[in-house]
């Protein structure tokens, strides 16, 4: 499966007195904006994610008397490899620069998943239990609806 995806999102940020002890003035509420935009490719092995965080409109404001803040660029690339349909890995790369920059940087992430749902034996077996345990009640049902059409 192939697939391209968007969004946009925005962020109010209401700033407050600093918890670092420093007295701050004049607290502003600032207002953030991005776009994002992914491309994907996925099978029943393997799958490859692109992606961009791109911020739009103003990227970089003063949050109170002492301090500014500013937005975010972020882009990566995620490859995921299925070991068992249960069991996945993946690794990515990322970049990502803003914050004054403060946060210029990039970093690598890994993920195994496992998924520890029931399998399809214990499904059919416990789907079996069910249906053992329904079917003296659906008789009670049935047998007391012949008794009350008899009374």
């Amino acid at each position: 499966m192939l697939g391209v995806n968007a969004g946009y999102d925005s962020r109010p940020m209401a700033t407050s007195s600093a918890d670092t002890g420093v007295n701050v003035r004049n607290l502003n509420t600032v207002f953030y904006q991005q776009v994002a935009a992914g491309l994907e490719a996925v099978s029943n092995t393997c799958n490859f994610n692109a992606y961009a965080l791109i911020h739009v409109g103003t990227s970089e404001y003063r949050l109170n008397s002492n301090y500014f803040g500013g937005a975010l660029d972020t882009y990566g690339l995620d490859v995921g490899y299925a070991i068992t349909p249960d069991f996945k890995a993946s690794v990515g790369y990322y970049y990502q620069q803003g914050d004054l920059g403060a946060a210029d940087s990039s970093g690598v992430l890994g993920r195994l998943s496992y998924n520890i749902s029931m399998t399809k034996h214990l499904r059919h077996v416990s789907q079996q239990i069910l249906n053992i345990a329904l079917v003296p009640m659906a008789m009670g049902q049935q047998a007391r609806r012949e008794l009350g059409r008899r009374l």
